[in-house]
């Protein structure tokens, strides 16, 4: 009698224990119907984007190839977006521009050919934000690239690492070679306050914005120039271009 009531326990303990185990498989698979989503979850890495300066390519592929077309494929959505215009001048001479694309999120900024002049839309400029800045067309704000970038530049550099880093390159700085411009343009700025004040205001308004476009170190490469824009005062690089490629 004894034993039967061993056997009976016994029996009773195992049901128990496989029941229990069996909840526990169910409950997980409930909650994760394909036991393998975590795990490619896991092993799977982001891609990261490479855009190499010096030959102009992203992830290998040449930047004056890619037309509007593949870079949104690359990079999705975009942002905002700017369309193709026409701008007639006074003497009635055309002037074509190319739809502006941002990526306000990845920190990128494309302009391409007007599709007038190009009906594939080629890349023409692509400026590649390393700070925080406000587009403000858009209200939006650019937030610094995180992508690779030749000799892992970044936004922690100032103007003079860039140009030993980058000494290969010959880099010009813009701003230093355009101090005898900048006094010629302060003494016409002068010279106009004597005969109108408001029109000085107007001219020192333009070079300003012109002197403005110095504020960077400058390559012209084989393939397309290049330049590093950096803020005044503290010398951190905020943005990078590359434009103007030579379609071979």
């Amino acid at each position: 009698m004894k034993n039967q009531i061993k056997i009976i326990i016994h029996c009773a303990i195992g049901f128990v224990l496989s029941l229990f185990f069996f909840c526990i498989q169910s409950a997980l698979l409930a909650s994760d119907p394909d036991p393998t989503t975590n795990r490619q979850a896991i092993s799977a890495e982001p891609t990261i984007d490479a855009i190499d300066l010096v030959n102009a390519t992203l992830n290998g592929r040449p930047l004056r190839e890619l037309t509007l077309d593949e870079i949104t494929d690359i990079f999705g959505r975009p942002s905002s977006v700017t369309d193709p215009k026409e701008i007639t001048s006074a003497k009635n001479e055309i002037s074509y521009y190319g739809a502006v694309i941002n990526y306000h999120d990845k920190g990128l900024h494309f302009v391409f050919t007007s599709p007038h002049m190009d009906k594939d839309q080629h890349l023409e400029e692509l400026r590649i934000s390393l700070s925080k800045n406000m587009d403000a067309k858009c209200g939006a704000c650019f937030v610094p690239y995180q992508g690779k970038l030749s000799r892992d530049v970044n936004g922690g550099w100032k103007a003079k690492k860039v140009s030993e880093v980058f000494s290969d390159l010959n880099l010009e700085d813009l701003w230093a070679n355009a101090k005898p411009n900048r006094e010629k343009h302060r003494l016409e700025v002068e010279k106009a306050k004597a005969a109108d004040p408001k029109f000085a205001e107007q001219v020192r308004a333009i070079y300003d914005g012109l002197e403005k476009t110095d504020l960077c170190l400058f390559a012209r490469l084989k393939t397309h120039n290049l330049r590093f824009e950096y803020e005044q005062n503290t010398q951190f690089i905020e943005n990078i271009s590359i434009f103007h490629f030579q379609h071979q």
